[in-house]
């Protein structure tokens, strides 16, 4: 039957359609002879052969007469005999009499007046739609109503025959003679909300599921998203569309499955026949000795001993994990058996394709599975993921040993997420289930037997590259790590040092547990009840960062010696005075490793370091703040668009890449003087040069230019310049290694003038600087060849040298502070902040008077004939301003340190210079304060600190401080005044000189 309507749904031409006809069985064209006796009539084929087949069809069936007396009708006038009748209440005249006796009109009648009826719900039971000896001629009369009348909608005639006992079979004969409106159809009995009908509504859709299997599909889909008739779907499923294993693993994955789970439920207390019947298919599909992925066609007469498809086998434990922990699938322990053999033969064939992960999921998903079958039979399925296999059926054996180490250490929420990891969706799992389970695994392989079993799987490791090593071997460390079972491992299997590769060594991507691994190897060394974790070497960690290649180990590396200093910090800092003090990697230790390169290259690989680059920066930031300056990040940026803006660069590259080895650029560089051009053009070709490569050259450009173009000649400005840019590029890629490189250089005393060849005069000593004295001291940053303060692009770079030591030794004053044994927090935290704020002040101070002119900084012409000492006005300027932006910065970062300054006092000559600040209008807040100082030296600066800043800032809170001068001057002079305390004039003051000085100042004020 499923053919001819196909057929005709599907739109086939006559001749196709014939065929299908002749193939066919006499009954099983009867639901068809409206449709096939219209289509003969009213269908010309332009083909008097098969307008001949389809009349010698229909000669075979007396019942086409009849339908051709039904067709012959004329409908309209039937009709309004039944609209008046129906009207004048004369229904009750028509009956079954009348339709047996009547002729073809007469019972059109009668049928359209009881369908009419039904549908106005004038009578509960129908007579003759009720009755099954008219059935066969109802099934004739209702698809031609249907056809030749519009007196009744659809939805009017379906739900009216909802109300028949023959409601699917004469619903299903309007589908099978009109198959446009089938999807209509569906739509009203969808729609049909009524309980009572909601048997027929199932039997019908069954009916016309039963038509085409496209039907079966649209009915099921809308089933799906209306959440309705769950016994239908499965009969659908395992009747007519047959793809119960693909549907159902679809359908689980989809996660909207709650209403579906409160069906199988409830149908588990009383037996459902469609529940039946899908644990009898899947009990045959895993019983089939032949298996496929999607329609597995099942072999009822199959013996064989051979194990099943492994693909087929993999998706039917995957379904059977859904059903259980999913939809509350209750198993009982014949089922279970069968799956447990299953997983056993599997376990043993020698099948790559067997996903054993799965067999152990179900076990440890399967409610009581103690209690449905032995103790012995799971214990011999557990056997059987230990058998010795090779690497890629070995997946099994470590998930089971993942298992198990989470049941030691007693984290069994990591059992549940393995599981549900492993099927790709939440799974329930009873905890009783896991409990008795967890007993059973731990007796059976106590941890003498998994610490024995981790080592040969830890050995077979080993012997592999690190990049190689599973994930599964990872998550097993951590938590034999967080539950303390790595330290029994140790002492057995004398594994330490393949930890330590495990943890340091291998190749991109970084596997995200790492970071978290680390962390725990770490906890696991402070821990002191622990034995067998040790701290990795100095020397260990300084191989790995000296070894060309893969930046993943400096990664790791520099994250583990990051982390152990800061639980180290904490556990010194919450530990009593008299415990034993554990020692961190040193400062000195880890400014001789290259930080920044590894921070950059992590930061431009987000890909391959996305789990560890946030832990890492955040403890970069901590620890190394002074690698982190924003000023010259931002000039960088600036750089790199000038760059960008210059096109000479690429016409030098373009003429000649090659860039001679760092013996000969020496020799060019020393040569500078007498060929700068040529310098020139070399530093042009190594600013295109990329930062890691550009610093195989900073032996020569520091050793051999650098002494050079300290001494600001103007014939060498511009490669004063282009040096300046280098050194900027490379400072970003290591700022410590390169900033005491080139303090040391510059802090020489055996600097020659470039011209005469002749020492340099001045106050240097004979030093080589380390990190831990600048480190301690970053005054001694300002004592460098003075000539560096007439030569801004060299400035620039010793601020860039002056600000990272600044913050280093922020930090390091932070740290000493924290130690110090007896007192509180917030008196650690002032004593720093004392700290900090006096070497900030000292280095403004002498930063200011860097300002002053100095004849330190007066330089040599390059002129022999001139003897004459000058300096040129704009590199003043330059010097000047430069030193006081960089104040400004210092200012910025602590508004304390102006007030601070400004009470200790400067020479007043600096007063047109530190005026241009922008940040002194902070001035405004404690002038009132300084001024009321009783010092008489402070009062006259800052009465005359008073005079520009009012000036600059003609603000009304100026006005306020200009009255407070006027009132303080004023009392100075006036003795009589008690407005404010009065002041000791200083011997050389008198109250007329006192006066005259404050004059230029009243000037500005007023």
């Amino acid at each position: 039957m499923g053919t001819i309507y196909e057929c005709v749904f599907n739109g086939g031409d006559m001749c196709s359609l014939l065929s299908n006809l002749n193939n066919k069985g006499e009954n099983d064209l009867l639901p068809y002879l409206p449709y096939l006796t219209t289509l003969s009539n009213t269908t010309p084929t332009n083909n008097p052969v098969s307008e001949n087949l389809l009349f010698d069809l229909l000669r075979k069936y007396p019942q086409v007469n009849t339908i051709l007396e039904y067709i012959s009708l004329d409908y309209s006038s039937i009709i309004s005999e039944v609209e008046q009748h129906i009207n004048n209440n004369n229904a009750e005249a028509w009956s079954a009499q009348s339709f047996e006796k009547g002729d073809a009109r007469e019972r059109i009648k009668v049928v359209l007046v009881e369908l009419a009826l039904l549908i106005d719900s004038r009578i509960e039971k129908p007579v003759l739609l009720g009755n099954t000896v008219y059935l066969s001629e109802l099934c004739l009369i209702i698809p031609l109503i249907r056809a030749n009348t519009t007196y009744f909608s659809l939805e009017e005639i379906v739900r009216g025959l909802l109300h028949s006992p023959l409601a699917v079979q004469l619903i299903s004969s309007i589908v099978t003679n009109d198959c446009g409106s089938f999807e209509s159809i569906v739509d009203i009995l969808l729609g049909s909300s009524s309980v009572e009908s909601s048997s027929t509504i199932s039997g019908l859709l069954s009916s016309m599921c039963s038509l085409s299997k496209s039907h079966s599909h649209y009915i099921r889909r809308l089933l799906l998203k209306q959440h309705a008739l769950p016994e239908l779907i499965l009969t659908i499923t395992l009747n007519y569309i047959q793809d119960e294993i693909r549907f159902f693993s679809g359908f689980l994955h989809s996660g909207d499955f709650l209403w579906m789970r409160d069906f199988i439920q409830s149908s588990q207390d009383t037996p459902s026949s469609q529940l039946v019947e899908l644990r009898e298919s899947l009990s045959r599909k895993l019983s089939s000795s032949r298996v496929g992925d999607s329609d597995m066609m099942v072999d009822d007469n199959s013996s064989t001993t051979e194990p099943a498809d492994p693909i087929g086998i993999n998706s039917l434990l995957h379904l059977y994990c859904g059903i259980i922990g999913l939809l509350g699938l209750h198993v009982n322990t014949s089922e279970t058996e069968h799956i447990l053999n299953a997983i056993i033969l599997n376990n043993s064939s020698p099948t790559k394709f067997f996903s054993s992960k799965l067999g152990l999921s179900f076990m440890l998903v399967c409610e009581n599975l103690l209690k449905l079958v032995s103790r012995a039979k799971v214990i011999e399925v557990i056997k059987s993921f230990m058998v010795e296999k090779d690497v890629g059926r070995s997946q099994g054996k470590e998930m089971l040993l993942m298992i198990a180490v989470y049941f030691h250490t007693g984290q069994h929420s990591g059992v549940v997420d393995i599981v549900r990891s492993e099927l790709g969706f939440q799974a329930s799992i009873h905890s009783d289930s896991l409990h008795s389970f967890s007993d059973m695994l731990k007796f059976e392989m106590p941890e003498s037997v998994l610490v024995s079993e981790l080592g040969n799987l830890i050995k077979g490791q080993i012997k592999t590259s690190t990049s190689e090593t599973s994930g599964i071997v990872l998550n097993c460390m951590y938590h034999l790590m967080k539950g303390g079972v790595i330290d029994k491992l140790i002492t057995v299997l004398d594994i330490a040092d393949w930890i330590v590769t495990l943890l340091l060594e291998g190749e991109e991507p970084i596997h995200p547990l790492l970071p978290a691994l680390i962390d725990e190897y770490v906890d696991g060394i402070l821990d002191t009840s622990r034995t067998g974790l040790t701290k990795i070497s100095d020397t260990e960690l300084k191989k790995i960062f000296n070894k060309e290649g893969s930046f993943a180990p400096k990664v790791k590396a520099l994250y583990y010696i990051l982390r152990f200093n800061e639980m180290v910090s904490k556990k010194n800092r919450s530990s009593s005075a008299n415990t034993q003090q554990l020692a961190e990697y040193s400062m000195s230790f880890l400014h001789t490793l290259s930080i920044k390169p590894i921070l950059t290259y992590t930061q431009s690989n987000t890909a391959n370091y996305s789990c560890i680059i946030p832990p890492l920066l955040a403890l970069s930031v901590t620890q190394l703040p002074h690698l982190f300056d924003v000023v010259c990040l931002l000039d960088s940026e600036d750089q790199k668009q000038d760059k960008k803006l210059d096109g000479i660069h690429d016409q030098i590259l373009h003429e000649n890449n090659d860039i001679p080895d760092p013996a000969a650029l020496n020799e060019i560089f020393l040569n500078t003087v007498a060929s700068p051009v040529k310098t020139s053009l070399l530093l042009h070709k190594l600013d295109q040069v990329p930062a890691s490569s550009l610093y195989t050259y900073i032996n020569p450009l520091l050793d051999s230019l650098l002494p050079l173009i300290v001494f600001p000649s103007p014939s060498l400005y511009t490669i004063t310049l282009q040096f300046a840019q280098l050194w900027h590029t490379l400072y970003i890629y290591n700022p410590m290694e390169l900033g005491l490189k080139t303090f040391n250089v510059i802090s020489s005393p055996n600097i020659l003038t470039p011209f005469e060849n002749t020492p340099i005069n001045a106050p240097l000593i004979s030093r080589t600087y380390t990190h831990n004295d600048l480190i301690t001291d970053p005054l001694l940053v300002l004592r460098c060849h003075p000539y560096i303060f007439s030569n801004p692009p060299l400035l620039q770079v010793l601020f860039y040298i002056l600000t990272s030591y600044m913050a280093a030794s922020k930090k390091h004053i932070m740290e000493i502070t924290q130690n110090q044994p007896g007192t509180t927090n917030t008196t650690k935290l002032e004593d720093a902040n004392s700290l900090i704020l006096t070497q900030e002040s000292a280095i403004i101070q002498l930063l200011l008077e860097l300002c002053l002119p100095n004849p330190l900084f007066k330089i040599v012409s390059s002129a022999s004939t001139r003897s004459d000492l000058s300096e040129d006005k704009g590199v003043e300027e330059e010097r000047c301003t430069l030193i006081t932006t960089y104040i400004h910065q210092l200012f910025i970062e602590s508004p304390l340190l102006i007030k601070l300054v400004h009470f200790q006092g400067y020479s007043s000559k600096l007063l047109p210079i530190t005026a241009a600040i922008p940040s002194m209008h902070i001035c405004l807040e404690f002038l009132p304060e300084l001024i009321n100082q009783p010092i008489s030296e402070r009062v006259v600066f800052g009465i005359q600190l008073a005079g520009f800043v009012i000036e600059k800032y003609p603000i009304p809170k100026s006005l306020n401080v200009a009255k407070v001068v006027l009132a303080r001057i004023a009392s100075s002079i006036l003795s009589h005044n008690s407005a404010a305390p009065p002041i000791s004039l200083a011997p050389h003051y008198t109250p007329y000189s006192f006066l005259k000085q404050m004059l230029p100042s009243l000037v500005k004020i007023c």
